[in-house]
Formats: structure tokens, sequence, C-alpha cells
């Protein structure tokens, strides 16, 4: 008998004696909030939490010590109690546990729940149980266990008596526990060897003990063991065929259909008595409950509910029901028990069995048709399901269709046949498969037009479809338009009888349509001021000068429904259709999207006039819409009349394109000169204005230049002409020449109703000056005071070798603008553009950009509201705002120059002049400066960066460096890279060093310093640190090396990859590489030219005759380079003597020849033989070479003249046909630079060779008279 508890209220009683509800009510108490905590030592909280230190934790610890060890011996003595049964709990986890029969065994985790309050340092409780049914003494495993939580801790397990479980549990000197503490794990096996019992899992004698040595006596929470099935039960079906009742399954032909079939349910209490035994049976759709032996407590037409109540051990209940089959297919027909036993606190338990019908439809096909819920390409597309309707789809989309062709009745089925229609807002997308019966796919092509397929078509041997094997047909169509269509598929088969039996199927794709309408119409859209925007704006009738307005539409789409396809807008006026009409909206507005479209410069209003705008969406219907009829939306108004714009708001005008030059070293100048504003109000009688020009105000050199351009601009003002056309009675001298007008520019503050500004342009290239020039205006307008001068400027553009290559574009115009609100004229409507349209710019060669506007009348006078303020923008960047945008020159052209390189683009550069109104800067202003805009020039300077390297002659073996050089010419430059390419069997690179081009060492990053001799390259990268950036010329890196090749073998110096980048960070796409060559020097032959001053020379053995010998036109090929240079000379005279000299500095040699040579001696008709004179030259080349040549010099005795042999009266008489003649300095007669004479006979008669012919030359032939050579 259990041991009574000592516990005080009902529900912990019903907790230990009730069974299930008792359960559930501990539960409830054991979920009380604050009683788990997650804890890694099984639901302690942290141990360390309230840990103190010194003497009194260890008094506590030998206090739990003791306490513990009385529980162990004295586990029944009665303790002072503090029962707290809602907060402190031993349970069992799981509560009830079971296993299949005999011997198995379940392992049950013990738990003592601690309120956190109290905490435990120490525990002892019992578990009792039927031996009988649970085998004795089991197994227990502290493992985990919650309470060892240190040294000194420990559990205590013991089996005192049969059917007996004895605990204890201390933490030791450790601090107490509190929570969910796990105690171990009980290993309980079943000891009925029948396999069939049940008994409690009895907790007794639970005890806590606190620090404080008080008691806690914990509510209990039991648990129920069960081995084996202790309800059973048995469900048949009778066979009609035999009368037995049969498991199943049972198989039944077609004539079952409507017919009842018998079913039996056997449920047995197998080992004990069972209390609240029920009994549910549950059908398939295709049987239908009929009637039963015993009434049930509920039915329908598929479930039946039976109640058993009691049933004791070894007892069973039988049911007989009966039920109709209604439908064809194979049904599972199961029965369900359960119940409570009563020997374990009504533990419930239950059992089902089921038995299979099978009711055979006669010859059928069946079709399916789904779609794969979502589109291919989808991300979760893997994610979709087969479904019968596809709701929101897009055009563009590919869906996969599936056709299920199933054999649902009972016989074979042969030539299957399909065919799928797709509808128009689909087509065929290919990717068509088929799965037979096999398992087996193939590839199949369909058209998707109904076309009939036969499934034999597809396959080898032709396929007979038995009942329930299934076909599986899949294909791609893609969704090409809206609506929500069906896409039908038809299948047919034939049964043995020859008949075709059909069935067909569909699947939609709803392809919601979008709704298209127009919301707004603007006018003049881009204006900021009310005055503009939403009116038609135009000039006074009879509109002369009509100027365009812009309209733009608000388009819409309602239904949230993207428009896959490209729609037009069509924009019309009084019932016409405007030029910029239809604009075509691209495929893919969005749904719920707003698309403004512009109409752009195609309506030109009157004022005055009325107008009325209509925007049309959808306007071809090109589009299915859900409403067709709310495309169009009508606008009326009437048109105002604006002036002093800018002319691009005007007329269309603008300060235009004049010329571009892009012809190479060409420059741009221009002055006005000496010009002063001449009033016509102060001189009504003027007729002629003249400005000045000095050579000094251009600035052009004076020298090698060309002139390609040279323009003159004249200025005017007021002109009171009744035809506005005072430029009709000028006449321009320029340079005293008469030059006619190339161009008239004119504007008005409004049409009609003030006088004209204007600018007359002449072209004066064919008389311009480079020294200065003088223009000359003359007025013939009778009555004088029509008009005053402005001013003049002159414009040049030459081409001089010396300039850097530019490409300039001019612009000119006239427009007069003024931002004033009495006129309803905004900063932005008094703009003036000067767009600049030559060919595209090659920025990557740009190294400098200047944007030169010149003006007339921009001033800073005026009153504090009326400020007088410009703006100047290039490519819609502020380049200048304020009074003195354009410096400050009364009623004379002046110039703004301003750097625009960082603004640059390719094309579509434009310049826009303003007259701004400062409302910001000087509350109140209500005017900007009402000036005229001129002139514009961008002149653009061609900068690449550049790398080079040099050229070198060098000896064989000779170390050499060459410097590899950048030149930025003057543009920024943060880094640099490049390969050296060089003939790697004529030179070798042995070191490559840092320059000091981009920073000092350690002040730069070397990225690339390496060496490829096997490549025959030399590689190099360097970066600039930190803040900063570099231009100009400098070294970037030397490179050492050895010339190892034969002579006259060269190699390049090649650069490649070479990257320049700049101060941004950004590559440099045009730059400049200059490669160099090595040449290794071939030192050839210098070249030796004798020669002698005098053809004719005489022995000076006693008499005076200097023979002078020239090398002076001797050269070495290699000069000026390496081994060109002549280092020695040496002369053989031919009589023996020789002679030297270092060099050709001075190339002539004297000699002084003793002898002569007659042959043959003796014979006075013999001969001189000339000296065989030899020249010797070497050079100073490694190694050095020497060459040699000679002449014959003509020696005579002294007094012979004519060369005979005899000194007599022929000699006397040439001396005296030249006496007194001297020697030409300049004559190369005889090959030196200072050769004597012209003919033979003044070179003989100079005797003496002293380039004189007179008294000494004779005196030779008188003191050698008859004297004889041989």
């Amino acid at each position: 008998m259990e041991e009574e508890m000592p516990l005080k209220k009902e529900k912990d009683m019903v907790r230990i004696h009730a069974g299930a509800e008792g359960k559930r009510k501990i539960k409830a108490i054991k979920r009380k909030e604050g009683r788990y905590i997650n804890n890694p030592l099984g639901g302690e909280k942290e141990k360390m939490k309230n840990k103190k230190s010194g003497k009194k934790t260890i008094g506590i610890a030998i206090v739990a010590t003791v306490i513990a060890s009385i529980l162990v011996v004295f586990p029944s003595v009665p303790v002072m109690s503090s029962p707290d049964p809602t907060e402190n709990i031993v349970y069992l986890v799981p509560d009830n546990s079971s296993v299949p029969g005999y011997p198995d065994c379940v392992n049950i985790v013990i738990y003592t729940d601690i309120n956190e309050t109290d905490s435990a340092i120490a525990s002892s409780f019992d578990i009792t149980y039927d031996p009988s049914c649970i085998k004795d003494f089991p197994t227990f495993d502290s493992t985990g266990s919650g309470w060892l939580v240190g040294s000194g801790a420990g559990i205590t397990y013991s089996n005192p008596a049969s059917g007996l479980c004895r605990f204890t549990t201390t933490v030791g000197p450790n601090p107490p526990v509190n929570g969910s503490v796990k105690v171990g794990t009980l290993n309980v096996c079943c000891n009925d060897t029948g396999g069939c019992c049940g008994c409690f899992l009895n907790i007794t004698n639970a005890k806590y003990t606190k620090p404080n040595m008080a008691t806690i006596v914990p509510a209990i929470d039991n648990g129920t063991f069960i081995c084996g099935k202790l309800l059973v039960i048995n469900k048949t079906v009778k066979d009609p065929n035999t009368g037995n009742w049969v498991d199943g399954p049972l198989t039944l032909g077609p004539n079952w259909l409507n017919k009842n079939i018998s079913f039996n349910i056997t449920v047995t209490a197998a080992c004990e008595n069972l209390s609240n035994v029920v009994v549910n049976d549950t059908m398939d759709p295709s049987l239908k409950y009929k009637n039963a032996s015993d009434t049930p407590d509920s039915s329908t037409d598929q479930t039946v509910n039976w109640t058993i109540g009691q049933l004791s051990a070894g007892s069973s209940k039988t049911i007989l029901f009966n039920a109709t089959i209604i439908a064809y297919g194979t049904d599972d027909n199961t029965a369900k028990t359960s119940g409570t036993v009563d020997k374990i606190g009504g533990v419930g338990v239950d059992a089902t069995d089921s038995v299979t019908i099978t009711t055979k439809p006669p010859a059928l096909i069946d079709v399916e048709k789904t779609v794969w819920s979502k589109p291919k390409g989808a991300p979760d597309y893997n994610s979709g399901t087969w479904i019968n309707a596809v709701q929101g789809a897009k055009i563009g989309e590919i869906y996969r269709f599936k056709c299920t062709i199933h054999n649902s009745g009972s016989y074979d089925l042969t030539n299957i046949t399909f065919n799928d229609t797709l509808s128009n807002s689909l087509v065929y997308a290919n990717n068509a498969t088929m799965v037979t019966p096999d398992g087996i796919k193939r590839d199949i092509v369909m058209s998707g037009d109904g076309t009939d397929y036969e499934v034999n078509s597809f396959l080898q041997d032709p396929l007979t479809l038995k009942p329930c094997q299934r076909i599986f047909i899949e294909f791609d169509a893609k969704v090409v338009n809206y609506g929500n269509v069906s896409n039908v598929q038809w299948a047919k088969g034939k049964e043995p009888g020859g008949m075709w039996i059909y069935d067909h199927d569909d699947a939609w794709i709803d392809t919601p349509k979008p709704d298209l309408n127009v919301t707004e119409i603007t006018i003049n859209y881009e204006a900021t001021k009310p005055q503009v925007k939403n009116n038609a704006i135009g000039p006074l009738p009879p509109g002369m000068k009509t100027q365009c307005n812009n309209i733009s539409a608000v388009v819409e789409e309602d239904n949230n429904v993207t428009v896959a396809f490209p729609f037009k807008v069509k924009f019309e006026v009084n019932g016409t259709e405007l030029n910029c009409s239809p604009v075509q909206i691209p495929a893919g507005f969005p749904g719920k999207g707003k698309r403004t479209v512009y109409c752009n410069c195609s309506f030109y209003p009157i004022a005055g006039v009325k107008y009325n705008i209509s925007v049309t969406v959808d306007s071809d219907d090109g589009i299915i819409e859900s409403d067709e009829t709310n495309n169009t939306k009508w606008r009326n108004v009437t048109a105002k009349w604006l002036g002093l714009k800018g002319d691009g708001w005007q007329d269309g005008r603008n300060i235009t394109k004049l010329q571009c030059h892009d012809q190479g070293t060409i420059n741009i100048t221009y002055s006005a000169g000496d010009s002063k504003y001449l009033s016509g109000h102060y001189h009504p009688d003027w007729t002629t204005y003249t400005v000045n020009w000095t050579a000094s105000d251009l600035s052009i050199p004076p020298t090698g230049t060309c002139i390609k351009k040279a323009r003159l601009y004249v200025y005017y003002s007021w002109d009171k002409t009744p035809g506005r056309n005072i430029s009709d009675y000028f006449t321009m001298k320029f340079n005293g020449y008469e030059v006619p007008k190339d161009n008239v520019y004119t504007d008005a503050r409004q049409v009609g109703d003030s006088y004209n500004y204007g600018m007359v342009a002449y072209n004066v290239t064919g008389v311009f000056s480079i020294g200065g020039n003088t223009a000359n205006l003359t007025n013939s307008y009778p009555g004088g005071g029509n008009a005053s001068m402005e001013g003049m400027f002159l414009v040049v553009v030459y081409n001089h070798p010396d300039e850097p290559e530019r490409i300039i574009m001019m612009n000119e115009g006239l427009d007069w603008i003024d931002a004033d609100d009495r006129y309803c004229v905004d900063t932005e409507e008094a703009t003036t553009y000067a767009p600049f349209t030559c060919p595209a710019i090659p920025l990557n060669k740009i190294g400098k950009a200047t944007l030169a506007t010149v003006t007339v009348d921009a001033g800073s006078y005026g009153k504090p509201k009326d400020p007088h303020w410009q703006a100047l923008y290039f490519n819609d960047e502020l380049l200048a705002k304020g009074n003195q945008t354009w410096p400050v020159k009364y009623c004379i052209p002046t110039v703004n120059e301003a750097d625009v390189l960082p603004y640059l683009k390719a094309t579509n550069n434009t310049a826009a002049i303003q007259s701004y109104k400062p409302a910001e800067e000087i509350p109140g202003a209500t005017h900007g400066d009402s000036f005229e805009a001129s002139l514009a020039f961008l002149i653009l300077e061609k900068s690449p960066r550049e790398i080079k390297t040099e050229d070198k002659l060098v000896q064989p073996q000779e170390e050499f460096t060459v410097n590899v050089t950048v030149d930025t010419h003057g543009l920024d430059i943060y880094g640099v890279q490049y390969k050296l390419y060089y003939n790697n069997s004529v030179l070798r690179a042995e070191m490559q060093n840092k320059g000091p081009f981009l920073g000092e060492t350690g002040t730069t990053s070397i990225i690339k310093n390496e060496i490829h001799h096997t490549e025959g390259y030399v590689e190099y990268a360097e970066s600039m640190k930190g803040t900063g950036c570099t231009a100009g010329n400098g070294t970037l890196a030397t490179i050492e090396f050895i010339a190892i090749g034969e002579r006259g073998a060269e190699s390049a110096l090649e650069f490649r990859d070479v990257k320049f980048y700049d101060c941004n960070g950004n590559e440099v796409n045009y730059s400049l590489s200059t490669n160099g060559r090595v040449k290794i020097n071939e030192n050839h032959l210098p070249v030796p030219v004798p020669g002698s001053m005098h053809t004719i020379n005489n022995v000076a053995k006693k008499y005076p005759c200097v023979t002078t010998l020239c090398a002076c036109k001797s050269y070495d090929p290699d000069a000026p380079g390496k081994g060109g240079n002549i280092s020695y000379v040496r002369w053989a005279f031919g009589d023996g003597q020789y002679g030297t000299s270092e060099g050709l500095e001075n190339c002539q040699k004297e000699h002084e020849y003793t002898s002569y040579q007659w042959t043959p001696i003796g014979d006075p008709d013999g001969n001189y033989v000339p000296m065989d004179v030899m020249l010797t030259l070497t050079d100073n080349g490694c190694p050095p070479l020497t060459n040699s040549s000679s002449i014959p010099v003509n020696v005579y005795i002294a007094g012979d003249a004519n060369g005979d042999g005899e000194v007599d009266i022929g000699d006397a008489v040439w001396i005296g046909l030249h006496w007194e003649e001297t020697c030409n300095a300049d004559n190369e007669y005889c090959g030196c630079t200072n050769c004597a004479w012209a003919t033979d006979m003044q070179d003989g008669a100079d005797l003496n060779n002293d380039c004189e012919i007179d008294i000494g030359d004779a005196v030779l032939v008188g003191a050698n008279w008859e004297h004889t050579a041989w």
C-alpha cells in the first residue's frame, strides 16, 4: 500500500492518485512563472551568484553534509516542515512511459523542482513500483545531474527492498541549488514475460533541506509504466464472393457500385480492466455509412462513433456495420479505439486497424490540366505547386503546363490521342516532355495550335494504357498579352470494344489588363514663374518671331499592372497633331506608375489666340485595357506675351557657332583697342567713329605667323531710325580698305516698343596687320543723333609653330537680357546660351580649357534693389556670379576668361550667360543686370603626358646610363608605370634606379622595379603618397646597361604598357611614348684625303721653297659620334722623311724637300718622278682604326719652273707672263683649303711658293742658270 504523504491541498492529493487530470494540474504548477531556469547545470541557477567567502561558507557546507547524513540514516523520522506544494515538486519525465513488450526498457529522468526563494542543500525521496511488471532493482545513472555541483556533492541510490528505489542528494560544501534540478536517469524494464502489464511509479517520502536546515515537503508527480498493448482492435471486411471475413485488400468489380459491403470491428482488453472504451470508424469518400449491429452514438456519411464503456481483462466487443459503395476507386476504412486503464489511475491507451477496398471503375479516361504556380526564372520557382489557375501573371513570363491523362477505369485503353489549344494571350515556348507509365521521360514537339498528337507517334512500340496508369505531358508557354483565358487540353483513348473515350480539362492564366489615362497637361513645364508656367507664351501678332512652347503630360496606370508593350501618346492642338507627336513610351511602364511625357518645340502660339490642347494615351489602341474610354484629356488656353528673355526663350536663337578651328599650332587673341563710348545723345551729329589697335594690344608673333581669321565686331545701341536699321548706313574702312558687313545681329527690349541694340560683324582677315590696325566707321544716316557707339572688338586666330596645338570654337550673336520683375522675367528666363557644336573633343588630349565670353554694358552700378548682377555657367556649373562677372568697362566690350577644364565634356558643351537677380543674396532685389551677351570662345589646348628615353651610341662592352623622363606638359600626375623592352642579345640591363620626378626617396611608393633578362625588358611602377600632385618634367628612373652585342648592332628602347594616373586616381587615356635606340659603334675607317697647296715644288736645299701638304678634307664617317674623332696624323713625304700631328685641328703640314728624282739619271730625255706622299690617319675608336692614302707631289730642281729639267729662258718667260700675280686663297684646285694657283704655269712660276711671282722667283732662275736635273 502506498504510504500517505502529509499533503494538505486536495489538488495535490489528486495529483498523486487521480490519474491524467491530476497530472495536468501538476504540470500547470510546474509551468508557473519562475519555475524553470535555463542553466547549463540542469536547471540550477548560477552556483556562484550568492557565493560568499571565508569560514561562513565552510560552516554551511559542514551543516549541509550533516543534514544529508541524517536524512540517509533516518528517512522516515518526522521533521519540522514548511510544505509549499505549489512551488516545490519531484517529478518524472516522461510522466507516462511505455515499452513494446518483454524485456524492453525505457529511460525515465528524475527532476527535483526547487523554489528559487527557498533553495536546497539536500533532498531525499523513494520511488515504488510493481516488481511483477517492472524488473526489480532498476539501474540508475547520475550523469548530468544538477546536484553534482562540485567537490563534496553527491547522490546515493539504493534498493532497500523489492519494488523500492531510494535516493538522496547533497550539494556538500557547495552553494544551494534551485530551479528544475536533474537528479539522474532511471532505466526501467518490462518484467512480465507475457508482455502485457501496467503499474505506477510512485514518489514517496520526498523532502528538501534548506540552507537554514528547515525541511520542505515538496509536491510529487507520480508516473506510470505500461508494457505491451493493453487495448487491441481488429478490422475486417466480408468478401461477398466467399462469405469470409478478410483483412483485405478486397477488390470488387464495377458492378458493385451502389451496393453494400459489411465490416467487422472487434475490440479486446488484453490484460487489464479498461474503462471509457470508445470506437470511431472513418471511411474514404467512396464509401457511405448505412447501418450497424450496435446503434452508434453519432454518425455521418463517412464516420461512425460507438461507446463500449467497461471491458474486463481478456474480454472483447464485436461491432458489425454496413456501408454503401458510392464511387469507384481504392479506399481505406480505418477503425480507431481508445480507453483508460483502471489499475494505473486512468492512463489512456488506444489502438488502430484498417482495411482497404478497391472498386474497379468501367472504361474511363480522365484529363487533369494544371499549371505551375511560379513562372520560370522566379527565385522561388521550386516552391511552386501545380494549380488550376495562375492569378496576376505578367507579360513575358513563361509558365509550365502539365496534363495528366489517367486511365481511371477498369479496362485497357489504346491509341491515346491529345491536343492542346493555347489562347491568344499565350504562345508555345517549347520544352515539351512526355512521361509514359514505364517512367521514361521523352522530349516531344508540340505546336499549341490544337493539333492532334497520338502518343504512339512519339514511341517505337504502341502504348496500352492500363487501368490506374497515367501519362504526363508538360510544356512551356509564354504570356504574350493580357486577359483571363483558359488553356484547354483534350484526350481520348479506345476501349477494348473500339469505342473512343473522351475527357478534357483546362488551366487558366489570368494576366490582368492595365488601365492608362492622362491626368495632367502642363504648358512650359520647365518654367518656374507663374507668369510663364502653365501659360502659352508667344509674341504679339503677326507672330513673325514665334517661340516654341513645351508641353508635358502625366500618364499613369491605374490597375497596378505593368504595361509590357510600348505605347504612344498623341499631342494635338486645335485638332492637329503636333510635330513632336506621337511620343512613344517604352515597354515596361510600371503598374500604378506615373510618367511625364514631353512634346517640345512643336507648339508655336501667338499672343491673344485661344488654343485647345488634347493629349491621348495609347492613341493607336495598341494596349488591351480594362477601360478604353478614359485615354484623352483636354486643356483650353489663351496665349500670353512676355519679353526681355534670353533669345533661347524668345525665338530659338543663341550665341551660335561661327567656326571651329582644329588645325594645329593656333592661338586666338582679342582686344577692344582704344574703344570708347560715343553717346548719340551728347553727340547727335557724329558721323565717324574710329578705334585703333597697337601691336601690343594683340601680341601676335611678328614672324612665322599665318593669320587664319580676323574678325571685327562693331557695337551700337539706341538705334532710333524708323526701320531700326542704322547699320545700313554704316561704312567700314579697316587699315584704309573698305570692308563689307558680314553679319548684323540686333535685339530689343520688346518687339516694336524700344530701340534696337546691335552688333555688326566684319571679316578683316585679308587687310589685318600684325604691326597695328585702325578701324574707321562712317555713319551716313542724315540728321545725326540716331545711335550710340559702344566700341569695337577685334578677334584674331593665327597659326605659329611655337604655339601648342589648340582647338578653338568661336560663337557669335547678340542677346539683350534683363531679369526684371516688372516684365515678369526671372533669372532663368534671362539666360542666353552658347552651345559649342563642333566635332567631339578628345578629352584625353586636352590639358587646358578656357572659356572667353564677351558682353557689352555689364556693369556694377545700380541701386540696392537694382544691383546689376550677372552669372556665367559652363555645362551647368557656376563659373562666376556678382556685379563684376565681366570687368566693368562702361558701354564697351569686356571679357571674362574662365578655366573650364574640370567641366569639359566631349560633346554638348554649353556656356550660359545670365542676367542674375540676387533675391537670395540681396533681399528685395528686383533686377538683374541689363546687358548684351555677344561672343563666346572655347579655347582648348592639347597637352599630352609624355614618357621618353634617349638615343645612345656606345662602344662594345661600354657601361652606360639611359634616362627615363616624364613631361606632363602642364598636366597633373600621381603615378606612372612602364615596361621598356630592349634586345637582350645587344644589351644587358644591370640596374634600374628611382629618379627624383615623383618625389624624393621614401616619399613615394615604388610598386614595381624588376629586370627581366630572359624576356628583355625592365619594368617600373611608382606612385606618390598622400595628398598633393606633381606636374612638369624630370627623370622618373635611370637604367644602367652594358653593351654586349657586336659592332654595329642596334637595340630599340621601346615603351609598352605605359600608364599614367592623375591626381583623382583616374587613368589618363592620352599619353605619348617616345622610344629610344642604342647602337654599338661600328667605328668605320677614317678617310684620308691628302692634298698639296702647290702642284709644283722645288728643291729647297739652298734656296727657299716650302711645300704645304693638306689633310683638311680628310674625315671620319663616325663623326661626331664615338670613334669619329681623328686622333693621330702621320705624313710620309716620299723622300724618307716623316711628319706627325695629333688630330686635324691644324690640317696642313709644311716640308722642305732637299732632293728630287729624275729617271733615267744622266739622260736629258728623261723626266721627273714625283714624290709618293702618304697620309695616314688613326681615329679614337675602340679599338682605334688606321687608314692611309697617297698622292704624287712634283719636286723640281731650284729655278726649274716649267719642269723640263733645265733652268733656262723658258723658266724666265713663265715668270714674266705672270709677273706680280698673287695666288687665290679660295681656290680649291689642289685639294687644300687655301690652294695656291689656278694654273700650272702660275704654280711653276712661283718658284719659292710664297704665293707671289716677283723678283724672288726671277733671282732663283738666274742663280741656277743652265743647271740641269739629269
